[in-house]
């Protein structure tokens, strides 16, 4: 059916505007002037949930974000769905791979400590597996993460979990298994594994959390992360009424009177 737009000043002269689908391949809406015959202005209701948050994707040019060596912040409605341990932990500022998409975020959470401790002057971390380890990342219900730094005066990592709108089904993934050629403090020995991690949920999920594991024996590390899915919020189509310009006089509710000759 046609879609029109409603005028600001709520009157209906001439053909108006419509709403007009991009084309097959682009998600989204444009506007141009009403036109019966053409096929693109022809919109299922059903699909127009999918095109609104599309034009939400579109209209966040994600330009509040920040992301340096050590730190992670989504700005306003925003969620990770990246996190590159290499910029987190290692501190490399130069290939950072950590994403932030777009969340129709409800509430900001508070920073939570952790008990990973790292002196980032230092070229030593001891025990980093194991604080790593003992020290999963985890959102409530509902949560994503927003942000995950290193408080350089408590020598402590902090995370931020926040409520989004319309979070759906989450699921585990784990990481590729890196090697590491041995579990010692210096940087040596875990600079190079801790580069090739990443925990990424791809393009429609944000991330709920996280939990390094490793292996001694085996002298292996990986990640276990939990992804949300978030392509879309719940859109419902409320009626308010009728518009009397545009209910034609052949609408409504007729009863008979008498039969036809």
């Amino acid at each position: 059916r046609h879609l029109r737009i409603i005028p600001s000043d709520m009157t209906f002269s001439g053909n108006g505007e419509c709403l007009s689908a991009r084309g097959s391949s682009l998600p989204g809406l444009i506007h141009h002037q009403c036109n019966q015959t053409d096929e693109k202005q022809l919109l299922s209701p059903a699909e127009i949930p999918s095109d609104i948050w599309a034009l939400h994707v579109k209209a966040d040019e994600r330009s509040h974000d920040f992301h340096k060596a050590y730190s992670s912040y989504c700005g306003t409605s925003g969620a990770l769905t990246n996190l590159d341990f290499g910029q987190i932990f290692v501190g490399d500022a130069n290939h950072i791979t950590t994403k932030c998409k777009f969340a129709p975020l409800v509430n900001f959470g508070s920073f939570v400590d952790t008990e990973i401790v790292r002196d980032k002057t230092s070229s030593n971390w001891p025990n980093w597996y194991k604080m790593l380890a003992d020290n999963p990342v985890e959102c409530e219900s509902g949560e994503a993460l927003t942000a995950f730094k290193l408080d350089s005066g408590k020598q402590k990592y902090k995370f931020e979990c926040s409520k989004i709108g319309g979070l759906g089904s989450c699921f585990d993934y784990y990481s590729a298994q890196v090697e590491v050629p041995h579990f010692h403090e210096a940087k040596a020995y875990w600079e190079k594994p801790m580069r090739m991690l990443q925990a990424n949920c791809g393009e429609n999920s944000v991330l709920g959390g996280f939990h390094f594991e490793f292996s001694e024996g085996g002298r292996w590390q990986r990640i276990r992360y939990k992804c949300c899915k978030a392509g879309g919020a719940p859109v419902t189509m409320d009626p308010r009424g009728q518009v009397p310009d545009l209910v034609s006089p052949f609408d409504g509710v007729f009863c008979p009177n008498q039969l036809d000759a």
